[in-house]
C-alpha cells in the first residue's frame, strides 16, 4: 500500500505543480485491480464520480485494517492485496483527471495495465516481455493529444480504454 498506492500518490502530487502544458501522468496500475473483484457496495464507493482522495484513502485504509483483523473479505474487498492497491491508483487517476479536467494546461491522467509482464516478481512467467509491456505506457506518453485527451482519466490496456 505504502509503495503502490500512496508512492505514486506523494510522486504525483509533488510532480504536480511542475507540469507543464499538455503534460500528461501515466499511473501503472494493473488489470487485478479490477472493481469486478470488489463487493458491489466497494464498486459503487470506489467509482463514485465526486470520489475525493481523502474518502479513496479511507477505502484503502479500510483494506489494511481488514487485513490485520482479517476481516477485509467480509468488508468485500479481494483476496489480493495488490489488486486493491492499483484499484486505489486508478481510482485516483481518475480523481485527478476530474480535479484538472479545468487546469488551463490541459493535463492528461492516465492508469495503465502493461498486462502479465516476465518479471522476478512472478518468476518470469509472464506472457509479456518487457518491451511488449511499455508500449502502452509510451503510446500515452507520445501520441498526438487529439486522439488520447478525450479519454482522460480512464483504465488502459493494449492501447485502448478498458473496462476497470
Amino acid at each position: 500500500m505504502d509503495c503502490n498506492y500512496y508512492g505514486v500518490r506523494q510522486v504525483t502530487e509533488a510532480l504536480l505543480p511542475l507540469m507543464k502544458p499538455k503534460g500528461r501522468i501515466i499511473n501503472i496500475s494493473s488489470s487485478v485491480g479490477r472493481l469486478k473483484l470488489f463487493s458491489p457496495e466497494l464498486q459503487k464507493q470506489y467509482s463514485r464520480s465526486d470520489l475525493a482522495v481523502p474518502e479513496l484513502d479511507r477505502l484503502q485504509e479500510m483494506f489494511v485494517s481488514g487485513v490485520r483483523d482479517d476481516t477485509y473479505q467480509t468488508l468485500g474487498y479481494p483476496q489480493q492485496s495488490y489488486g486493491v492497491t492499483k484499484a486505489g491508483v486508478t481510482a485516483y487517476t481518475k480523481i485527478l483527471a476530474r480535479l484538472h479536467k479545468d487546469d488551463p494546461r490541459n493535463l492528461f491522467f492516465a492508469a495503465v495495465c502493461p498486462g502479465w509482464v516476465q518479471t522476478d516478481m512472478n518468476r518470469g512467467k509472464g506472457h509479456l516481455t518487457v518491451d511488449q509491456a511499455v508500449e502502452t505506457p509510451i503510446y500515452l506518453a507520445l501520441s498526438d493529444e487529439g486522439r488520447i485527451f478525450a479519454n482522460n482519466g480512464e483504465f488502459w490496456s493494449r492501447k485502448t480504454v478498458a473496462i476497470w
